[in-house]
């Protein structure tokens, strides 16, 4: 008898019938999950809730959500349950970081070490050894005298920095991942000018250097007034300074008021050098007879004579701090049911010194 074409397809061979079952089953339950994992379930809903013909907003799986739609139903979801409030930290802080890498300004500038990170302790050293050295005349038969090399350790003790944000619960129940952008840029700003601002601070604490020169000729921050801003001249003395103590000048940081008055100056913009085909760095604006220009408002400040604000410039060379990273920018949110508010805290956990003080020069101006 003739089969017909369904009796034949039923008793045709699959390709199926020398695997295991148990990896058959397994491979079934495989796919079952990546079917669940694409679809788009609805939130519960309560009884009164469906009287008054509110509509639960849809909730998407993680395996197909963009991160910001993740962050925001696990916000949603922590107000009632910590399981997803302990997910939080892992979806968002790696884009707090991401976020964090552009507005970063002196990172690039220095040297940076993760040996502590996932390690027990707070402390790291640093290998110090000189930087300069020279050779001598070699005389056959005569044994040289031995250089004067002292090979020390730099100390570095980490710690941890916060930046918190709070947010009620009646944004937190309605959140969209644009709120998420928002908050997120939010916390990287404030981790990165922190990080910035510490960097500065350690060098403008750093003894040792290889000078310090005032606007006007003063002598003195607190002789300055307001004429007395930031100049060409200042800059090349500071470059000469540090070739004395045979360091190359590689930045100049500055604050944006001192950047003002170097756009005026026709010496400057002569001079200065844009759109090479080098990478730009965070915050650069030029670069002045090979000497990149950065600027950032976390430069330190002062007082001058009347009162008036003074800016710390720094004239650098390459290798002149060093930052320990144990622990990149992490978000920890704690939702406080009094007050109807959930925290948002965004923290890391680093240390800074300063391993070649010779290789900075301090400008400060008006």
């Amino acid at each position: 008898m003739e089969e017909t074409p369904s009796s034949t397809s039923a008793n045709a061979p699959s390709g199926l019938e020398h695997i295991p079952t148990e990896d058959l089953l397994r491979l079934k339950e495989q796919l079952e999950a990546k079917v669940e994992e694409k679809k788009e379930v609805e939130k519960p809903m309560s009884k009164e809730e469906a009287g008054k013909g509110i509509v639960a907003p849809p909730v998407l799986e993680e395996a197909v959500a963009p991160w910001q739609v993740k962050v925001a139903n696990r916000l949603r979801e922590s107000l009632t349950t910590t399981d997803a409030a302990k997910a939080i930290p892992i979806i968002w802080s790696p884009q707090v970081e991401l976020g964090a890498q552009p507005k970063r300004v002196m990172r690039a500038l220095g040297i940076v070490d993760t040996t502590l990170r996932g390690s027990p302790g707070n402390k790291f050293y640093f290998p110090k050894v000189p930087t300069v050295l020279e050779a001598v005349d070699a005389t056959e038969g005569v044994k040289p005298d031995e250089l004067a090399v002292t090979v020390d350790r730099l100390e570095i003790t980490v710690k941890e920095i916060i930046a918190a944000i709070s947010v009620t619960r009646q944004v937190v129940e309605q959140i969209t991942f644009n709120v998420v952008d928002v908050l997120t840029d939010l916390l990287s700003e404030g981790v990165a000018n922190k990080e910035d601002k510490d960097v500065l601070a350690a060098l403008n604490a750093a003894t040792g250097i290889a000078g310090t020169l005032y606007g006007g000729g003063k002598s003195a921050e607190g002789d300055l007034v307001a004429a007395d801003v930031l100049n060409t001249d200042l800059i090349a003395d500071g470059v000469t300074a540090m070739r004395k103590e045979k360091r190359e000048p590689r930045y100049v940081i500055i604050h944006p008021a001192q950047e003002n008055a170097l756009l005026k100056s026709d010496k400057f913009i002569n001079a200065a050098q844009y759109g090479g085909r080098e990478v730009i760095l965070n915050g650069e604006i030029g670069q002045w007879l090979g000497i990149r220009v950065l600027k950032t408002t976390q430069v330190p400040t002062g007082t001058g004579a009347g009162g008036i604000t003074t800016y710390h410039a720094f004239l650098i060379s390459e290798r002149v701090w060093v930052e320990e990273v144990k622990r990149d920018p992490e978000v920890e949110p704690k939702y406080e049911p009094g007050e109807r508010k959930t925290y948002m805290y965004g923290t890391m956990e680093y240390g800074l010194g300063v391993l070649n003080p010779k290789g900075i020069v301090k400008i400060i101006t008006a």
